[in-house]
């Protein structure tokens, strides 16, 4: 599994006046279109979650630096933030 690291500003908005389609206006829209994520019904657990967190500077620089003492990118220092809050829970 690769990590891909982004620091820096999100991508810009497309804020262009062209919808995005809706498959799911009408019966005859939706042929062709399959679901993904959570399979198409509430409570299937997901087997893969992508985030993308909006932290201001002085948590990304927080995040940086005890990645880099604890000596792993900041994706695996979050991933390990939440196995500790997991194991802390049980």
């Amino acid at each position: 599994m690769s990590t891909k690291t982004r620091v820096g500003r999100v991508a810009a908005v497309d804020e262009g006046d062209e919808q995005e389609p809706r498959p799911w206006e009408s019966p005859e829209d939706r042929r062709g279109w399959r679901t993904s994520g959570h399979g198409g019904r509430f409570g299937t657990p997901l087997a893969h979650l992508q985030l993308e967190i909006d932290l201001d500077a002085e948590q990304t620089a927080w995040i940086i630096r005890e990645a880099q003492r604890a000596g792993v990118g900041p994706v695996a220092y979050i991933k390990s933030l939440i196995d500790g809050a997991r194991s802390a829970t049980r």
